[in-house]
């Protein structure tokens, strides 16, 4: 498993796991907690490289791109 966390001087924290071909996301902000996933690792790299200059800039629309759905 590997995990990427970027936090800032608030204690808000955006939190990356992946393991094996699966990538969650979490975001933390005081008590809250938001967790999605599982993604496939690929999709996620992609949207990190090529930022959302994707189809109307949304996940879906690079999902459906190259998964074939939504």
């Amino acid at each position: 498993m590997n995990t990427f966390e970027l936090s800032d001087v608030d204690g808000d924290a955006l939190t990356i796991i992946s393991q094996d071909n699966s990538t969650w996301i979490t975001c933390t902000s005081g008590a809250e907690e938001v967790t999605v996933g599982p993604f496939p690792r690929h999709l996620v790299q992609k949207v990190f490289t090529q930022g959302f200059a994707i189809e109307r800039g949304t996940v879906a629309s690079l999902m459906k791109s190259q998964c074939g759905g939504a």
